[in-house]
């Protein structure tokens, strides 16, 4: 009887209290109810992790698709997920995990090796990209977005810049603010991967969000990269002996001594497959091989594509 009683008690105090603040309690829930709603209607404002917004940039740069780094990691998630599942079946741990690591890393070495000879070749549009841009900036009373679109529609000889440039107009359409206009510009000199595709970010940037004049940003850009053409003409002596030698010979070495197997040693060709890619050891020194041999590819493409730059 007495724990009913005191029971009803405390259901009635905690009623009254209830009650006493019922305004109180009102006003926090629909302010959380409103902070949910901006945060999911404005989701650039959340904070993004360093490594998340890189990926995003690489998939989208080098595959030219809006990819959001979230969708980019997930993917290389489920990749590593399944190379190491299906290393397991056949490798040690230790083993397995250091195949579904080299598995996972091999995308994102293929995507900056494509970044890397698109941005060097990009780089050679740039005289032409800013001064059709100046152009028609100036035609079209200082409005950039106009610019931008008529920049695009041009039959100017830079088709690399016209991509990304007409894939930035199209993200600056639908931005929000000068969040969503940063970030607009931050992926296109991620892309470009130049100085002076990042000074163009910028005075695109303060012309999309003050409405600010950058006409002289824009001259500025062009008689610095004239000056830079000129300096380029010396350094086309620079060849890619290098690269073409690991490109073509790694490979026929690796024919060769397949090959040399076969006819020397004596070893039949279903042997020899069966050895290299169904025996752990086989496949762990194959998968190694083309580790590094993608590795020093990238090494080697960003050693020799000189990007025409100042």
């Amino acid at each position: 009887m007495g724990a009913a009683v005191s029971t009803a008690l405390y259901l009635i105090y905690f009623a009254g209290l209830a009650l006493a603040f019922s305004e109180v309690f009102e006003t926090a829930r629909l302010r959380l109810r409103l902070g949910r709603r901006l945060r999911s209607e404005a989701p650039g404002r959340r904070a993004r992790h360093p490594f998340v917004v890189w990926m995003g940039d690489l998939a989208s740069s080098s595959l030219q698709r809006d990819i959001t780094g979230e969708a980019a990691c997930a993917a290389h998630a489920g990749l590593f997920a399944l190379s190491l599942a299906l290393a397991l079946q056949s490798f040690y741990a230790l083993q397995a995990l250091l195949i579904a690591m080299m598995c996972v890393s091999l995308p994102p070495a293929l995507m900056y090796i494509k970044l890397s000879g698109d941005r060097s070749r990009s780089s050679r549009e740039g005289l032409s990209l800013i001064s059709e841009l100046a152009r028609q900036y100036r035609l079209h009373g200082r409005n950039i977005y106009t610019a931008i679109e008529e920049t695009v529609a041009s039959g100017g000889d830079f088709p690399l810049c016209r991509k990304q440039l007409y894939r930035l107009l199209l993200r600056l359409r639908s931005a929000s603010g000068r969040d969503g206009i940063k970030r607009c510009t931050d992926s296109f000199a991620y892309a470009m991967g130049t100085v002076w595709g990042s000074m163009l970010a910028a005075c695109i940037r303060l012309a999309a969000e003050k409405g600010s004049d950058v006409s002289e940003g824009l001259a500025d850009i062009a008689r610095q990269l004239g000056a830079a053409y000129k300096r380029a003409e010396e350094r086309q002596r620079l060849n890619s002996e290098s690269a073409r030698m690991t490109l073509f010979l790694v490979p026929l070495l690796y024919a060769g001594t397949m090959v040399m197997a076969v006819r020397y040693l004596g070893i039949s060709p279903e042997k020899l497959m069966a050895n290299q890619f169904l025996s752990p050891e086989g496949l762990l020194f194959f998968l190694i091989s083309l580790f590094l041999f993608v590795v020093d590819m990238a090494v080697l493409r960003a050693l020799s594509n000189i990007k025409l730059d100042y």
